[in-house]
């Protein structure tokens, strides 16, 4: 099994892992196959690079290194496609994202284009335009993006949001990205993998019981509250209590539960807290770090639920 966690970017970081695990050669967007057995899952936050250091062999500069997103998107849509055992998990920048760029249906392609040049001087430079439209809500949300690393992201299209829309809308990793993934094993535990781990407990029954619903969503992608951080506004909050948490990874026999989306320390390996039962792989923006490897375990079954089933997707204009 290997879990690779928040990439925002960092294309030579998925291909030196992909490479060095060997589950697939890169040659850019080109992907060959070398293993198909390895269950390989990716934590989510494809998007949206935000400056973090990135892994850049070949000295790039920023108008090529700033593509990494797009290269990312491509290489495991191919994944996808091509390999079986291949699990893409939503993040929090994905929703926020596609939770953006819903201000297209209501202005379209052409007008959206020309908020965004005006945004990109000057946020508050529309937003008597964006009132009498009654679009604040919606540029809100797309602001958030943007300013969250979303401008990378369609600088990785070249500034075509077009193309960034038809992506959203045909490439596999889109139409696949998993709330979370879990997997019995033959000693007759589990290893469950969300973006974050829930705020609330009772998320985690709903997990193994499939029957989540659209309010768990935010619970299973912007959660931080195991590391003792408020969700949305990054401030310090009492943590989880580790017992009770403890209590309920053994009540459905969850030996491991793999997160991502918070990075904690500038260490380059995973993070294991309550002996080893969580585990983070956030260590974006940290050249040559690791993602989870562990090709010991047996896996006899595993279960998903896609964002898609529980979240209604919306298509874009065009």
């Amino acid at each position: 099994m290997l879990v690779v966690g928040d990439l925002h970017g960092d294309f030579y970081k998925l291909k030196r892992i992909l490479e060095g695990k060997n589950i697939a050669k890169i040659n850019e967007e080109e992907v060959e196959i070398v293993d198909e057995e390895t269950k390989v899952i990716f934590i989510g936050d494809y998007v949206d690079w935000r400056g973090e250091e990135l892994e850049n062999p070949n000295d790039l500069p920023y108008n090529e290194i700033v593509k990494g997103t797009y290269r990312i998107i491509r290489v495991i849509s191919k994944l996808i496609q091509e390999r079986k055992n291949v699990f893409a998990l939503i993040g929090n920048h994905e929703e926020m994202m596609l939770n953006g760029l819903k201000i297209i249906n209501k202005v379209g392609v052409e007008e959206f284009n020309k908020i965004l040049e005006k945004s990109s001087v000057n946020p508050y430079s529309v937003l008597k335009e964006i009132a009498e439209k009654e679009l604040i809500q919606e540029y809100f949300s797309f602001y958030n993006w943007f300013s969250q690393g979303g401008m990378n992201t369609i600088k990785a299209f070249n500034n075509n949001i077009q193309e960034l829309l038809d992506t959203i809308k045909n490439a596999e990793l889109f139409k696949n990205l998993l709330l979370f993934v879990y997997f019995e094993t033959e000693d007759e535990d589990k290893v469950v993998i969300s973006h974050s781990f829930p705020d609330d407990l009772q998320c985690i029954d709903r997990i193994i019981k499939d029957e989540l619903t659209v309010n768990d969503v935010s619970l299973i992608l912007w959660s931080r509250k195991i590391w003792g951080i408020d969700a949305f506004n990054g401030v310090k909050t009492a943590p989880l209590n580790f017992n009770d948490v403890s209590k309920k990874l053994d009540e459905y026999k969850i030996k491991r539960y793999i997160v991502g989306h918070t990075r904690l320390t500038n260490q380059p390996k995973p993070i294991e807290f309550i002996d080893g039962k969580i585990v983070n792989v956030d260590n974006h923006g940290i050249p040559m770090s690791e993602p989870f490897f562990d090709n010991q375990i047996k896996i006899k079954n595993y279960k998903f639920k896609k964002y898609s089933e529980v979240v209604k997707s919306e298509n874009y204009s065009s």
